[in-house]
């Protein structure tokens, strides 16, 4: 028995529990059902086409009978039977998502579209294949392992990776992916095990001794601009500063600002609150 590709793809399914009989599930058979929350493999089961769940935002849990003599689960991942590769974790995941010890390999796809900020990656592991992380929220990730490869793909748009923890052995490897990957990696904080990430504000000279801030690393949901920066006082917000980034709810405006440049905030859709802690007139840009 098969599921056929696409064959329940956009569906309303909420949880899905796979009838045993069923040897093989294809390609997007339940891709982008927003709604699913839960999906329950057979003993069965032997073939998982690797996109059958793409786009399943609210997917948080895949369980595998303990029989099944393929797949097996962890922690709501979907892993292979002697748990040393991670197949797909699920998109909905949130919070830190804990990939074991014994886990030697994180597959193509594996990460992709995973909401989790932070993820911690086991000493056990040996390779991060293409597309790995592909689109994944991850804001900090934690890398235990000394020594492995990682695909020159493994990171391509993890916009909102900001920190990266790891041993110094494996850090080349991780910052010359990441930057294959097309990240900014001047925008990554590539740090000791227990340390502290740091906002990093990019600046301009106002021409009048104060500065115009441009840029902010990391974005995260609330941004307070302090009021000087480096001894200086904060006079403007530079234009498309925050641009796009639809994971910030709350902004705070320092009390000395006097200009908000073009397009600072345009496509900040998550925005629920701006506070500015000053007084006096502020030109407003576009």
């Amino acid at each position: 028995k098969r599921i056929s590709t696409g064959a329940f793809a956009g569906s309303g399914i909420r949880e899905l529990v796979i009838p045993d009989g069923v040897v093989s599930i294809g390609g997007k058979a339940f891709a982008d059902c927003k709604t699913l929350r839960r999906v329950y493999v057979p003993e069965s089961v032997t073939e998982i086409a690797a996109d059958a769940f793409d786009f399943c935002s609210s997917l948080t849990n895949i369980a595998v009978s303990e029989n099944n003599e393929t797949y097996a689960s962890v922690d709501g991942m979907l892993l292979n039977k002697d748990r040393t590769r991670v197949i797909l974790v699920p998109a909905g995941k949130t919070g830190t998502v804990v990939v074991p010890e014994g886990v030697t390999d994180i597959g193509p796809d594996a990460f992709l579209n995973v909401t989790a900020s932070s993820v911690v990656l086991p000493a056990s592991l040996e390779t991060i294949y293409n597309d790995a992380f592909l689109n994944c929220s991850v804001e900090q990730l934690t890398v235990r392992s000394s020594a492995m490869y990682v695909s020159p793909s493994a990171f391509y748009g993890c916009e909102s990776l900001y920190a990266v923890f790891s041993g110094g052995s494996v850090r080349d490897s991780l910052r010359n992916a990441m930057a294959s990957s097309r990240l900014s990696v001047d925008k990554i904080q590539f740090l000791d095990f227990g340390q502290t990430p740091q906002i990093l504000w990019t600046t301009e000279d106002d021409g009048a001794g104060g500065v115009v801030v441009t840029d902010v690393s990391p974005a995260l949901a609330t941004v307070v601009v302090p009021d000087e920066i480096d001894g200086r006082r904060v006079t403007a917000i530079g234009e498309g500063f925050l641009q796009n980034n639809i994971r910030i709810t709350s902004i705070s405006l320092p009390g000395g600002l006097s200009r908000i440049e073009d397009y600072a905030f345009r496509g900040c859709e998550g925005v629920a609150s701006i506070t500015w802690r000053g007084a006096g007139p502020v030109v407003i840009g576009n």
